[in-house]
């Protein structure tokens, strides 16, 4: 973020006034990406465009945490010695600072940017989880029977490559399974996105439960799989 204007003046509250644009920007980003997931009829394209869209929001989210943490810590400072000095012992002067609020928004943003960008990555690891399963198993056992040793292994290779990355997400949606899902309709009734009704999904439970329950079953057929052909 540029410190400075044209003039070589240090232009702080416009710094300030859009790091807050970027926060809504962000949340705003990351509320559509976590609402896309939940449609059963989006494509793929519309999936990476809105992550793109998250990626490059908490790019220059963090960038402003350091800048952000000194400015509300100086502006804790400052409140604090004028009390002191002043002895100003009101409610307001117990109010946080402008700055403190920014810092908090932007470490709220920016947790739920890694959450929504978490979400899509646990989902595309479900997806191509349950690819690398239906592979090896193959449909028929004449497809198994004729399988060459060498596309056997490559295969049983992705199959342990899914595993590893869906274990690793399993430990992080296990930690937030509970929580109260990011974009979720404040009646728990319908979400849609684009306007048609074919691509409305009821939300009957939190997004990481469902989510949960996915990779598991991806991590069960996997390992099925695997058990199976060998």
């Amino acid at each position: 973020m540029h410190r400075k204007s044209d003039k070589g003046i240090v232009t702080l509250s416009r710094d300030v006034s859009q790091s807050f644009q970027a926060c809504v920007i962000g949340m705003a980003h990351a509320s559509s990406l976590v609402r896309a997931l939940e449609v059963v009829n989006i494509s793929e394209d519309q999936i990476e465009e809105l992550k793109v869209k998250c990626l490059t929001s908490k790019q220059f989210i963090a960038a402003q945490i350091p800048w952000a943490s000194a400015g509300a810590e100086r502006s804790r400072r400052e409140r604090d010695t004028r009390k002191v000095i002043v002895g100003d012992g009101s409610s307001y002067s117990d109010q946080q600072t402008m700055e403190e609020r920014l810092l908090a928004d932007i470490l709220e943003v920016n947790a739920e940017l890694n959450r929504a960008i978490n979400i899509c990555w646990s989902f595309q690891a479900y997806r191509i989880g349950m690819d690398n399963a239906r592979a090896l198993l193959d449909v028929t056992p004449e497809g198994v029977a004729n399988r060459s040793e060498c596309r056997k292994d490559m295969l049983k290779a992705d199959c342990l490559t899914s595993i590893e990355l869906i274990t690793s997400q399993i430990d992080w949606v296990f930690a937030g399974a509970g929580r109260k899902h990011l974009g979720k309709d404040p009646k728990g009734a319908v979400v849609s996105v684009g306007g048609d009704a074919a691509d409305r999904v009821v939300n009957e439970q939190p997004l990481e439960e469902r989510l949960l329950t996915n990779l598991l079953n991806a991590n069960e057929e996997l390992n099925r799989a695997i058990n199976t052909i060998y």
